[in-house]
């Protein structure tokens, strides 16, 4: 579990994970809630958490295409 935090691949990898766990669980777990039991408030606290998570890959992601973009850039010069 370290290791995944030292490298910027790394952190992608994971928070790739949690967001897609987080995107499960509120698939199938907050939304049935919802709307099969009647118990709205299940659905904001995962769709929070997904949001943000969703924003962190996003961002993660754009990290590492300028990064590897520039180190080919470097390698081919």
């Amino acid at each position: 579990m370290k290791e995944l935090l030292l490298t910027g691949l790394g952190r992608l990898r994971l928070v790739a994970i949690l967001e897609g766990v987080s995107f499960l669980v509120l698939l199938l777990v907050a939304m049935p809630l919802k709307y099969l039991a009647g118990q709205p408030q299940a659905v904001r606290p995962v769709g929070m958490a997904h949001g943000l998570l969703f924003v962190l890959y996003c961002f993660l992601l754009i990290q590492q295409k300028i990064f590897y973009r520039e180190m080919i850039k470097y390698r081919r010069a």
